[in-house]
Formats: structure tokens, sequence, C-alpha cells
């Protein structure tokens, strides 16, 4: 499955509600519909919002977001449209042709706790993170073995000691994507969005 493969939406007015813009236009196909939190996308840009108003015999529909500026695309030719359980950047990492992916064995390592906004936040330490902790304050800590597990950005299913082998791609540094060795082979090898289906049918 690819992008085109998709119901596509196409804005044909659009109302503005204070921080809110209402884009009434039509579906070429309706989509299975699970919940109102979903994304119109195409290659380059994405907006997230929720789908309302969705008549099943006409394809008329309206598309909540709190974005101000549209591409033209969205009035001319449509965008894709796909439901909230995945986001825009998750499809464009499966589709794009040029990540590279390396694979590799998962191991338990220190993470960095930091407080922010009285929240308990833990991350992977990496070498910046331990040379720098003096400096970084009393709000941040090291906990020896403390990052011991990620999760697969497809299936969501745990990479740990258990289960080490996974498949990894850098976006940062130190900031990486993990796919199991499944969703991997099933899904980013042959660049196949056909996971946003099968999150809900099984097929």
């Amino acid at each position: 499955m690819k992008l085109e493969d998709l119901a596509k939406f196409r804005a044909e007015r659009i109302e503005f509600h204070g921080d809110e813009a209402h884009l009434f236009g039509r579906f070429d196909k309706v989509p299975v519909i699970y919940g109102e939190r979903s994304w119109l996308l195409n290659a380059s840009v994405s907006y997230c919002g929720d789908i309302l108003e969705v008549d099943p015999s006409s394809g008329l529909a309206m598309f909540r977001a709190w974005d101000h500026e549209f591409v033209p695309e969205l009035f001319e030719t449509g965008l894709s449209w796909m439901y909230g359980n995945y986001d825009a950047a998750a499809v464009w990492k499966v589709l794009d042709e040029r990540s590279v992916w390396k694979e590799i064995k998962f191991g338990v390592s220190d993470a960095l706790i930091t407080t922010e906004d009285g929240y308990r936040v833990l991350r992977p330490a990496n070498e910046l993170d331990l040379t720098a902790l003096d400096e970084l304050g009393s709000d941040r800590t090291i906990l020896s073995g403390g990052w011991d597990h990620e999760h697969c950005f497809i299936c969501h299913e745990q990479i740990n000691e258990d289960q080490p082998r996974c498949f990894q791609s850098e976006y940062g540094k130190g900031t990486f994507w993990w796919a199991c060795v499944s969703c991997y082979q099933r899904w980013i090898t042959i660049h196949d969005i056909g996971f946003l289906v099968w999150d809900h049918t099984g097929n």
C-alpha cells in the first residue's frame, strides 16, 4: 500500500472558527473510520485534525484542523486521509527509500532522568549527557541500567533483552527509529504502509 492507495479528501470550502479551521469537502471513497483524530497528508505536508460529519453515501465530510494555511493540493486534487493511530512521520519513514537501517542487538544502557514541567522524564543517556552531568544541575541524574527497552514504531511491541534483535535508523544524535524484525521485513523492506489497515483488520 502506498499513499495514493489511501482515500483522498478534497476540500471545497473553509471556515475559520477561532483557532480552528473547518474544511468542508468530499472523500473520493469513504474509508472505514475508527475514530475522529486523523491526518491529511501527501509526500511533503501533513495536517492533524478530526474528521466529522461524514456522510457514507455521498462522501461529504468536515475536517477540523488547527492550521490556518493549507497547500493548494488540498483544494485541487485532495490529500490522502489516514486514521490517527499513527502519525505522518511514521508513514513517511516507511515510504522513504533513502532511509538507512542497521540490524543490531538491543542492550540495556543507562538512563538520564530529568524533571520537566513537574514530570519525571527518562531518556537514554548518551556520552554528552554523561560528561555534562555535573553542569546539568541537581534535577538531572543518571540511573544505571535504567534504559531497558524500546518499542517498535509500527507494532509497538517491546524490544528488550529477551527479544534483542531489531533494526535501528538514526534521525538525530542519539535518537532513533526502532523496528522489530517482523515489521522491518513485512513493511519497511518493501516500503508498504499496509499496517495502517492491518492494525485494525489483521489482514
